[in-house]
């Protein structure tokens, strides 16, 4: 595998920071998922006996087969061997890492042991799922990775990123790292200036700015009132 090398000091800290949870929560085509790939293959690397345990989640199965498991196994390439029965990987001189996704919660139930956990796209889990992930972390106190576009005020928004917005020391063991997808200087700059001047800003703003921000007037948003009141009627 080719030497990495970080495309920004956002992107390295995503896969450095030696926080207990690192919440990446950036633009599109930032690097994200590549980010988590390469800290998980880290994790890999320090915790090495047979009985170590890993876990790599996503909200979905599509999301998983085609954004979170190629780099992942790009990465890994010639280290182990993917098993697509048991959805893991079992390194060759090591432990092995559990893919699973949101669509059942309880499908992490049960594994021990767990060294790290990467999260993609966390955004879109429920908080069901994430309290199990919490659970998984606990015994060794793993850290966990999360990386997304910011998708809504849930419970992310509402556990973490709003609370040390108030207060930075509130959560010393988190992390978080937000960034536009034009901070990846892979990114095409004509790309990101035509979507934020054709598209809604609050839109914009969650998809290509990494920034938490809630829809608003969707019922009201395009009201005519000559073509949306009718006289009253009994």
């Amino acid at each position: 595998m080719p030497l990495f090398k970080c495309h920004s000091p956002k992107q390295e800290r995503i896969i450095f920071s030696d926080k207990r949870i690192v919440i990446g929560a950036t633009g599109i085509q930032f690097g994200k998922t590549s980010s988590l790939a390469l800290w998980m293959k880290m994790q890999m690397h320090t915790h090495t006996r047979r009985d170590d345990n890993f876990l790599l989640v996503s909200p979905t199965y599509p999301i998983f087969k085609q954004s979170t498991l190629p780099p992942f196994l790009r990465y890994m390439d010639g280290l182990g061997r993917y098993n697509r029965k048991e959805e893991c990987f079992e390194m060759y001189n090591g432990g092995t890492c559990w893919f699973r996704t949101g669509k059942n919660p309880d499908s992490i139930v049960g594994l021990t042991n767990i060294k790290a956990i990467g999260a993609d796209e966390a955004g879109l889990f429920s908080l069901y799922f994430w309290t199990n992930i919490l659970g998984r972390s606990s015994f060794c106190k793993a850290p966990i990775r999360i990386v997304t576009s910011p998708y809504s005020l849930n419970w992310l928004y509402q556990d973490y990123i709003r609370p040390i917005r108030k207060d930075p020391s509130s959560r010393p063991d988190v992390e978080i790292i937000q960034a536009a997808s034009c901070e990846n200087p892979y990114f095409p700059m004509e790309e990101y200036l035509e979507k934020q001047r054709t598209m809604d800003p609050r839109r914009f703003n969650m998809m290509y700015g990494g920034q938490f921000d809630k829809m608003q007037g969707l019922v009201y948003d395009c009201f005519d009132e000559d073509l949306n009141v009718i006289a009253p009627f009994e």
